[in-house]
């Protein structure tokens, strides 16, 4: 599972590591054709349908969200590898020019001059230090935690406060950071075109769907289908939950991607996959910019013997 690349060192604004430094995303490509197969996601999920066979070690590559970035580093190196791989297209981002809620948070903290900010959650004021780029980091984190338990309209009308109070809000202009920047439909079409990459559905605006309304979490998921098939007259048949922890969807979420006529919904649960896993439970490996090639290695070795144990259990 990745999110956007990134060919610079030490950002601000990429602390959390989402953004993959794109040297260190050419190794991940190169080992994994060196030692794996990397297959589409639909191959996996026929295989699941019909029980088809997968070549030995078979991995798929995703891209949340529907960063630039994707485009401008990833896909280059996604043709030299002749790797396939699905990304996840936010319709908002793409369509609208909307940033999803948490970039925004982090743009507004780490680039406004105010020292505080103080914000009522909940009918309680707090107030959040930002005397430096550590207290700004754990601002951000005790927003995003906190935002999270709230309803999705609460959580922009938050969102939209704090900005005007920080006197900072992202905008889509030439000054953009690139790790903030989104796809557009020339290059979504471009690489569709290629047959070597493939995109699913990720909501229109990334909410929490286990906290919408039944009548928002429709919306949510069944608009993105209709625009990603219009724009690429080809059928969308994939899906990812925003943040996809076990929280984040439920038996509802996942009877509404159903009937919305996805074949399959990807999670954030780190594990495996094998012919006997729910596809609207997959489970996948995160990465990080702060990490190196060992961690990357282990976590896909060590989730190679737990999928053999599982077999020999099994079988």
């Amino acid at each position: 599972m990745y999110h956007g690349l990134t060919d610079q060192d030490d950002q601000l604004e990429n602390y959390h590591g989402k953004h993959l430094h794109i040297q260190t995303f050419k190794k991940h490509l190169e080992y994994l054709k060196k030692y794996y197969s990397i297959i589409p996601l639909d191959t996996f999920v026929e295989h699941v349908l019909t029980k088809t066979t997968l070549p030995k070690n078979a991995v798929v590559l995703t891209f949340d969200d529907g960063y630039e970035s994707n485009f401008t580093l990833g896909f280059p190196l996604l043709k030299e590898f002749n790797a396939p791989a699905t990304i996840f297209l936010t319709t908002d981002f793409i369509e609208q020019k909307q940033f999803i809620w948490p970039n925004r948070i982090e743009y507004a903290i780490l680039t406004t001059r105010h020292s505080s900010l103080r914000m009522p959650i909940k009918n309680e004021e707090l107030v959040f230090d930002l005397n430096s780029d550590e207290a700004k980091k754990k601002a951000i984190n005790d927003i995003k935690i906190l935002l999270k338990s709230l309803d999705h309209t609460q959580r922009l009308e938050f969102v939209d406060e704090m900005e005007k109070s920080l006197e900072q809000k992202l905008m889509f202009n030439e000054t953009t950071p690139l790790t903030h920047r989104a796809l557009s439909w020339p290059q979504i079409q471009e690489m569709s075109q290629s047959n070597l990459i493939t995109f699913g559905a990720h909501t229109c605006s990334h909410p929490i769907l286990a906290l919408c309304t039944s009548e928002l979490m429709d919306k949510e998921i069944t608009t993105p289908k209709k625009i990603i098939e219009e724009k690429l007259n080809k059928n969308c048949p994939l899906f990812c939950y925003p943040y996809g922890g076990e929280d984040s969807f439920n038996e509802q979420t996942k009877k509404c991607v159903q009937e919305a006529g996805f074949c399959c919904a990807l999670t954030t649960i780190t594990g495996t996959n094998d012919a006997l896993t729910d596809l609207f439970t997959l489970k996948r490996l995160g990465t990080s910019n702060l990490v190196g090639m060992d961690n990357f290695e282990n976590k896909l070795l060590n989730s190679r013997r737990t999928l053999d144990r599982l077999r020999k259990k099994l079988f």
